[in-house]
């Protein structure tokens, strides 16, 4: 047995207890078909204005009463659609920033898009999954879990823990690799909820008795020697099965989800050979990194860097060829240029450029690059982009994202406090209700329900998609008042 095996980590059962929760509800659509306000016949739906006004700023919500605080709200959000509708007049949505913004946040519906019509839709949890996964939480295992690259050095680890125990076994090896520093700690586990241990685990103790090692265990790349410790039960009453089944079920449903997902992605994926160019990750590696060394201030994001690098022609200068290979698959390959409108920027973890382990974890965010390239290219391929849902999505973030460009254009490089700022967009806001046509449902907008608790109305909690640096939902600009 080599010294090294006993420095592994349990890659296996590093995530198991994470979850992202996704919600399987599209919300009441016959309210997502009315319509509050249209600002030049460019309707406001009920759906969009409810989910703007519920994760929008507190501050922009002003009345004595919840109608007054709606109207308040409804009217930054007509604000909006008119400078939106004035910056494409200008000719401000031919910027640069302003196509790659929407083509990426193109990208990203079309993801969100694709989960929910090929995964979410076809998924359900049933009142009797719910009870079975509240009858296992209620179980919790302390564990012994020792990982070997071998079967042999696992059999022989085994051997050793029936007759001496752990402490012993520990010490026995120690002494054998005097440079291994090895204690109890890292292999014992905390009380894991058997509702969440990983189905593979779950079946090889679930025969298992406490206090008998098992046999060596094929469980990924390791064989573990598996020893149960100890068991806590608690009980569940009739009621908690009804009073949880709500929470339980939107857990059930996430882990639903994100087997499915994994199990098309497999499907989709294995056939085609991906492989990555070694030679031209080394490169990219060695530019990110010059990247955190010129440019120690941040001035220019990595993104607008590497972009600006695969233009230039000059070797010496460009260590990337925009024409380069960086990803070889069965029937094609991906240029370096092709690829930078996948990589997920934001998920690069520039704090930890310099770490020993950061090549590791820019070839995952590289892997979940391509994943998705070919799952856009498989909802391109069957016309996700035409569908009605896409292209509402599409629209409030266009708007969104012009009037982000025209409130540059407002800045235009000076300095501005943000009361300024304020001002000067409320006085254009002023102007062109005479140039667009303006219209406030009253009646639909007072029929408009929103969850609104003490909490949130007084606090802003922005919520991001997992993993993007982008808002699950456009909200109105803060900077208004």
């Amino acid at each position: 047995m080599k010294k090294y095996f006993y420095k592994i980590a349990l890659h296996f059962f590093s995530g198991f207890l994470l979850f992202t929760t996704v919600s399987s509800a599209d919300g009441n659509l016959a309210s997502k078909k009315q319509i509050v306000a249209e600002v030049n016949g460019i309707a406001i739906y009920a759906g969009e204005f409810i989910q703007n006004y519920e994760f929008g700023f507190p501050h922009l919500k002003t009345g004595s009463s919840l109608n007054e605080k709606k109207r308040s709200y409804l009217n930054f959000m007509i604000n909006e659609k008119m400078l939106a509708l004035e910056a494409e007049k200008l000719g401000l949505l031919n910027s640069s920033q302003f196509i790659n913004s929407l083509n990426k946040i193109e990208k990203g519906i079309l993801l969100q898009h694709f989960v929910n019509k090929e995964i979410k839709q076809n998924i359900d949890v049933s009142f009797e999954e719910a009870s079975q996964y509240l009858n296992k939480s209620k179980v919790e295992v302390k564990l012994i879990l020792w990982p070997e690259l071998t079967y042999q050095d696992a059999k022989i680890v085994k051997d050793l823990l029936d007759k001496n125990g752990l402490e012993k076994t520990i010490k026995i090896i120690s002494s054998d690799n005097p440079s291994v520093n090895l204690n109890v700690k890292e292999f014992e586990t905390d009380y894991l909820n058997v509702s969440e241990i990983p189905d593979e685990l779950l079946e090889q103790i679930s025969n298992l008795q406490a206090g008998i090692t098992s046999e060596p265990v094929k469980l990924g790349d390791y064989y573990y020697i598996i020893n149960i410790k100890d068991i806590r039960r608690s009980s569940i009453t009739e009621r908690e099965y009804y009073e949880k089944y709500p929470t339980v079920r939107k857990v059930l449903f996430s882990n639903k989800v994100q087997q499915r997902l994994s199990f098309f992605v497999d499907s989709l994926l294995s056939p085609k050979n991906i492989r990555t160019d070694k030679h031209q990750f080394n490169q990219l590696l060695t530019l990110i990194r010059k990247w955190k060394t010129d440019n120690k201030s941040e001035a220019i994001s990595l993104e607008e860097y590497l972009r600006e690098c695969v233009r230039i022609k000059d070797e010496q200068v460009n260590l990337l060829n925009p024409e380069s290979i960086i990803v070889k698959f069965e029937n094609g390959q991906i240029s370096m240029l092709e690829f930078f409108d996948y990589l997920n920027f934001d998920m690069i973890p520039v704090d930890e450029i310099y770490h020993e382990n950061f090549p590791a974890k820019l070839n995952q965010v590289i892997g979940i690059s391509i994943r998705d390239y070919f799952l856009l290219k498989y909802a391109v391929e069957n016309n996700y982009s035409l569908d009605l849902e896409v292209k509402e999505e599409m629209k409030k973030w266009k708007s969104k994202l012009a009037f982000d460009e025209y409130k540059s254009y407002l800045i235009n490089n000076s300095e501005m406090t943000r009361q300024q700022l304020s001002s000067l967009m409320e006085k254009d806001s002023e102007k062109l209700y005479s140039k667009y046509k303006v219209v406030v449902y009253d009646d639909v907008l007072n029929n408009v329900e929103i969850s609104e608790t003490d909490k949130s109305s007084k606090s802003f909690y922005p919520v991001y998609l997992s993993g993007i640096n982008r808002m699950s939902q456009p909200i109105i600009d803060g900077n208004w008042r």
